[in-house]
């Protein structure tokens, strides 16, 4: 596995939309605080075209050009890391475009998204045997106050802190609108096994045995990765292990998109 190097102190970020971009509110006036948060932290930033386009379908812009524009920042030297600017429903049709060979062949880069982008940090691992990180995108770190989860993704890129612990409580049902951009997380669940720690680099890999789930996204938002915040899904939507093969390849996907931040880790 390469790791890629960590964000340097005043160095450049990256932005991409190969999913949904920032064009529409909350996540416009979210990501612009952001920025401004950025800039007084005194990183530098890069913003690919489609941050701000809405003319795809599922996504920020067509299949090709979010395609090439994660492909180009991805093996661009004049940015450290990427975070993607969204999730959204339709990334894989960007897949065709995305030149994985010139990525693997590029020094590997931290990227960071979740949701849809689970595309992307897959196949950067599975094809590109790099590591990457499922987590918060950008606009979500435009929340005022800024909920520790989302400090805890920027230490983790920085390479200042290595190991996470749980946090004490997750969100249900956000408050975030149009009107209300920047709130914060609706913290009103308790985590039950809150306070275990896991550890972001070089933990053993656990096997993921049993049925397909289906994951909370918002639970995902508030770093709760002990309790992994699953949602069975519906009876008639279960799939059974059937045999071995199906445990491995299971495990793997799950392993590699949570790649190496909330849940690829070993209790302590």
């Amino acid at each position: 596995m390469r790791y890629p190097a960590f964000l340097r102190e005043n160095g450049t970020i990256g932005f991409v939309a190969p999913s949904f971009g920032c064009a529409t509110e909350p996540y416009k006036s979210g990501f612009l605080n952001a920025q401004k948060r950025w800039n007084e932290q005194g990183f530098h930033l890069q913003l690919g075209q489609n941050c701000y386009v809405e003319e795809g379908v599922g996504i920020s812009n067509t299949p090709r050009k979010c395609g090439e524009e994660l492909t180009a920042y991805y093996c661009d030297k004049n940015n450290d890391c990427l975070i993607s600017c969204g999730g959204g429903e339709l990334m894989c049709e960007i897949l065709d475009y995305v030149d994985f060979e010139q990525i693997r062949q590029a020094p590997p880069k931290w990227y960071l998204g979740y949701s849809d982008n689970t595309n992307f940090t897959f196949l950067l691992t599975t094809l590109c045997d790099a590591a990457s990180v499922y987590g918060p995108c950008a606009a979500a770190f435009g929340m005022e106050p800024l909920h520790p989860s989302l400090n805890d993704a920027m230490l983790l890129l920085q390479g200042k802190k290595l190991t996470m612990q749980g946090y004490d409580k997750w969100e249900r049902e956000s408050l975030k609108d149009e009107e209300h951009p920047y709130v914060p997380y609706n913290l009103t669940e308790i985590c039950r096994t809150a306070g275990r720690m896991w550890r972001a680099c070089g933990a053993r890999r656990r096997s993921m045995p049993g049925r397909m789930r289906q994951v909370s996204h918002r639970c995902w938002r508030t770093g709760n990765a002990e309790r992994r915040c699953y949602r069975r899904v519906r009876s008639s939507r279960r799939v059974k292990m059937s045999n071995s093969a199906s445990r491995v390849g299971f495990s793997a996907a799950a392993w590699t998109a949570w790649s190496i931040f909330w849940a690829p880790a070993m209790i302590k």
